[in-house]
């Protein structure tokens, strides 16, 4: 952490002596002997009986004279003068700050903490230090100074009355009270208000960069939510510090994280109508499209959310609103995942409230494709809904004139359904694919072949497999792009039949490369470095088998030396003069490893024949 700059210690020093020369010259106004300097005695205010008398009848105080008038106003006159030299102080810091070229609009930061040292975070901190400074004053209060003082009224307390006060009546409750010190409440209050004042200057950076709106209180904005104006919450942009911000950002503490939901939960389902409730979902799920504060995260807090939207959803597209219904479904296709992901009982029960409402969902699905589909994914999957996805994926035989995004949406929704194990959808998927009329099975292959990872069902396997052995070399490439998303053992064959491509089509060398660098392919390249190596014989592919021989020997946890000879060896043609010292640069740290591998290992078996 830096030290402050000079201009910023001005600052704190100019706005301290301001505060507290103003705290003079009211002090000194205050006092009862600048006002009633001789009808009256400065501590109990009770006329003077005795003109005469130096001392009160009541209190002991000494009579107050001519010099003490003049302190009084000495002190309000200097009390001005110090305030004026604050200003000046301040001013000062200014003066500095420019004369150094600080950056004073920004001034310095402080650490990672976004506070800068400019004048309104000086300003704020005198003004809490003179606010901490007059709370301490009062806390001390007057000190009794060795004599007798009534707690209530602060009057001396003859020992010969006991503990009574003899002015007041009040008794003490033992004689130490009478010798406590008399605390200043009214300014202890004054010291804390000027130290929350003060506070305000911590704020200003975060007021010059992210607005007003992050300086409002959370729980004013969670206890105003249904008359908050609609960026305030979340809206449809991301606006830094609205409530749905903080809550994601993690900038609530756990109670108010509690109150948001329960608040936002309730304002959402207090709507009279789907439109309505549609215009609060579309303001609480924020840009993203998640209902993040209208459930505490949990799958049943989740599933009976949406269910509820479902209702509504349903409710809006019967009579006719798909708006409304758009919005409500909106957010639950971002949860899908989760409520189909709940405990048995509870996915069993959504799966069935999705079934009930799929003859709704099937009438309108052009109205919210994409929400549509992917509910209906979270149903059950009967037979009418994965042929109303198959016809949208495969628009030959319905005549309808679709786009691609309307396409990719219905194969979305079959690979959700494909990675549930739906057997129904899996076979339809497959024959699509495996139709070699249908000109858009390399889609349908890229768009689910995904699904296939975790459910792993053969038939599909066969299907994808059937599109390696195009003949056209585009179409090849693009199956070979569209198996790498269901990797495992599909990988193999499509390497293979990547290598004898590029073998008949030097010219389609280039995109080759691109598509066995991705991630799956990488790391089962290291099995085929004898083909890659013949494949770099070639002096049309000696660059492409070059390139995917480094990729192939960087990822191979285990490799022959002598293949990396065979492989530094093809780095002799001039061909590849400009890539081969960075190729060399990388052989020699495959060997580096492959010397500390075999090190290991001898070093491990000399301890396993030590302990036989």
């Amino acid at each position: 952490m830096r030290l402050p700059p000079p201009e910023f210690v001005l600052y704190v020093l100019g706005a301290f002596l301001v505060g507290y020369g103003l705290w003079l010259s009211v002090r000194a106004l205050r006092a009862r002997r600048w006002r009633e300097p001789l009808e009256a005695c400065p501590e109990c205010a009770k006329a003077w009986e005795d003109k005469a008398a130096a001392k009160c009848a009541r209190c002991g105080a000494r009579r107050p004279v001519a010099s003490a008038i003049r302190a009084a106003r000495f002190w309000v006159v200097l009390g001005l003068v110090v305030s004026l030299g604050g200003l000046g102080t301040f001013v000062g810091g200014a003066l500095v700050a420019d004369a150094m070229r600080s950056e004073r609009e920004f001034g310095y930061g402080w650490g990672d903490s976004g506070f800068k040292f400019g004048p309104y975070l000086g300003g704020g901190m005198g003004l809490s230090l003179f606010g901490l400074f007059l709370a301490i004053l009062a806390w001390r209060g007057d000190r009794p100074r060795g004599r007798r003082r009534c707690p209530k009224c602060w009057y001396l307390v003859d020992p010969a009355v006991g503990l009574r006060c003899s002015e007041c009546g009040h008794e003490a409750k033992g004689e130490r009270a009478l010798f406590r010190p008399r605390r200043r409440w009214r300014l202890a209050v004054l010291g804390l208000l000027v130290l929350g004042a003060g506070q305000l200057g911590w704020y200003e950076s975060r007021v010059r960069n992210h607005g007003w709106l992050s300086v409002v209180p959370t729980e004013v904005m969670i206890l105003g939510l249904p008359w908050l104006p609609d960026e305030w919450v979340g809206g449809t942009s991301w606006v830094e510090w609205s409530l749905i911000e903080r809550y994601s950002e993690g900038r609530m503490w756990d109670w108010q994280e509690a109150w948001f939901r329960d608040r936002s939960h309730g304002w959402l389902l207090a709507a009279r109508s789907p439109s309505e409730m549609a215009d609060r979902a579309a303001v609480l799920s924020g840009p993203h499209g998640w209902l993040a504060g209208a459930h505490d995260g949990s799958p049943a807090s989740i599933r009976r959310l949406g269910e509820q939207l479902l209702d509504m959803a349903t409710q809006a597209l019967e009579a006719g609103d798909p708006l409304s219904a758009h919005q409500l479904l909106r957010p639950m296709a971002d949860l899908a995942d989760v409520l189909i992901a709940e405990p048995a009982e509870e996915a069993r029960a959504f799966s069935t409230k999705v079934d009930g409402a799929t003859p709704t969902l099937l009438r309108h699905i052009s109205d919210a494709p994409f929400e549509i589909g992917v509910l209906l994914a979270s149903g059950s999957g009967t037979p009418e809904v994965v042929e109303a996805l198959a016809i949208r994926a495969d628009p030959r035989d319905s005549g309808e004139t679709l786009s691609s995004l309307d396409i990719y949406q219905a194969n979305y929704a079959l690979a959700r359904l494909i990675r549930r194990g739906n057997q129904l959808a899996t076979t339809r998927v497959a024959a699509m694919i495996a139709d070699e009329a249908n000109p858009l099975r390399i889609h349908t292959a890229a768009y689910v072949a995904w699904a296939n990872r975790e459910a792993a069902n053969p038939e599909l396997d066969a299907a994808l497999l059937s599109l390696l052995e195009s003949t056209d070399a585009d179409d090849l490439i693009r199956s070979i792009n569209a198996v790498e998303a269901r990797g495992g053992p599909l990988l193999e064959p499509a390497i293979r039949r990547a290598i004898d491509l590029a073998r008949k089509r030097p010219d389609l060398a280039p995109r080759i490369e691109d598509a066995l660098t991705t991630r799956d392919y990488v790391m089962v390249l290291h099995r085929h470095i004898p083909e890659l190596i013949e494949l770099a014989q070639q002096p049309q592919l000696r660059n492409v088998g070059c390139s995917l021989l480094l990729v192939a020997c960087i990822n191979a946890p285990l490799l022959d030396v002598g293949l990396l000879d065979r492989f530094e060896a093809l780095l002799d043609d001039p061909a590849i003069a400009h890539r081969a010292p960075s190729i060399r640069e990388q052989i020699g740290h495959i060997r580096a490893r492959i010397e500390h591998q075999q090190a290991m290992e001898a070093h491990r078996n000399s301890i396993d024949l030590g302990g036989g």
